[in-house]
């Protein structure tokens, strides 16, 4: 049961066989710049003013903290339990995919704010509400494609072109 239930959330089967030795150094570096961002960085407190600035309810603070801490773990579980390639371009990817899609949800989070005011329609206020939600959404699921391709190339994944 407890296998199944990681494996519906997280994506992976714990086990010695699919254990990867290269996932550790991904592995690494996710706690490594978790610790700058978190105790050094005060992430936490980054966010927490984010959102008093945007004006959210008080479950959206640990929304977001748990969303940021829980693709930690995700990205962890995946570097160190999948046999794909290249888990350090993985783990690059989804790390910088989560801090943009962080800092936009807070954007959309405010713009909707600003919005509400000036909308009438009942439909479209609720529209203008859970767009936020919708796109944190749309960026946990490009994280889990990351991790769900086969061949993971990192220079086709940030080119500009």
């Amino acid at each position: 049961m407890q296998s199944w239930i990681i494996k519906l959330i997280f994506g992976v089967e714990i086990s010695s066989d699919n254990f990867r030795i290269s996932g550790v150094f991904a592995s690494a570096l996710v706690i490594f710049f978790g610790y700058l961002l978190l105790s050094i960085g005060d992430f936490f407190g980054v966010i927490d003013n984010l959102l008093t600035l945007a004006e959210q309810p008080w479950y959206s603070f640990y929304l977001a903290k748990f969303s940021f801490l829980m693709i930690f773990v995700k990205i962890i579980l995946l570097s160190l339990f999948t046999t794909k390639n290249n888990p350090t371009g993985r783990f690059i990817a989804a790390f910088v995919t989560q801090l943009i899609g962080l800092i936009l949800t807070v954007v959309l989070h405010m713009s909707s704010n600003i919005f509400e005011n000036l909308i009438s329609d009942p439909q479209m206020k609720t529209l203008v509400a859970i767009l936020p939600y919708i796109f944190s959404l749309m960026i946990f699921l490009i994280i889990r494609g990351i991790y769900e391709v086969e061949y993971f190339d990192e220079r086709r994944f940030f080119n500009s072109q």
